[in-house]
């Protein structure tokens, strides 16, 4: 449970770091 929890934060975070790269790229 706390490991499913854990992972699912990381993905979460990983998603955001992610979409922000393609924010910045598309800004250039």
């Amino acid at each position: 449970m706390y490991e499913n929890e854990q992972l699912t934060l990381t993905n979460h975070e990983l998603i955001e770091l992610f979409t922000e790269d393609l924010g910045s790229y598309f800004d250039k």
